[in-house]
């Protein structure tokens, strides 16, 4: 699996990742209209205005198995007041049938280093209190829960946490 910068030319294999891995991931824990209504059309515009406008301060990686998009990962300047981190991943997904070789962290890791190239000297990343698997992942790669808030999406109510690295480079 080969990691890389994205390119506005992968905006469609990511948007495939996109939907696919949340109606894996999330089927049971978001609303089934939210899931539904999600399309790799609408996915792909999106992931080709934020490819468009590429910043240093905002990667956006992919991983690549032959010439498949099967994961990705973005991060920028962290968002909101909660957490006094710099960095922040927004985006970490990878196919179900990839997990679990290492592209996860991988695709973590590349986020990090661009991030810290940027300036931000910390990490975090936020995840549904309800998602087992991604938080036993950001905490078998270090990360400590550091955050709770409420969640909101298509009128369902849940809590994400966030897992934090003090130290960026670390990762």
């Amino acid at each position: 699996i080969e990691i890389r910068p994205a390119r506005l030319a992968d905006a469609v294999g990511i948007a495939r990742v996109h939907v696919k891995s949340w109606r894996e991931t999330y089927r049971g824990l978001l609303p089934d209209g939210v899931l539904d209504a999600m399309s790799v059309p609408g996915k792909a515009a999106m992931w080709s205005a934020t490819l468009r406008t590429e910043r240093r301060d905002r990667p956006v990686f992919v991983a690549v198995a032959g010439h498949r998009i099967v994961g990705f990962a973005s991060g920028g300047p962290r968002r909101g007041r909660v957490l006094r981190h710099d960095g922040e991943v927004y985006t970490l997904y990878l196919a179900r049938d990839w997990q679990g070789q290492g592209a996860g962290r991988r695709l973590l890791r590349a986020v990090a280093g661009r991030l810290n190239e940027a300036g931000a000297r910390s990490l975090c990343i936020w995840v549904l209190v309800s998602n087992d698997a991604a938080r036993d992942f950001y905490e078998h790669i270090g990360g400590d829960m550091c955050a709770a808030q409420p969640f909101e999406m298509g009128g369902r109510i849940d809590t994400e946490v966030a897992y934090g690295w003090p130290d960026i480079a670390a990762l």
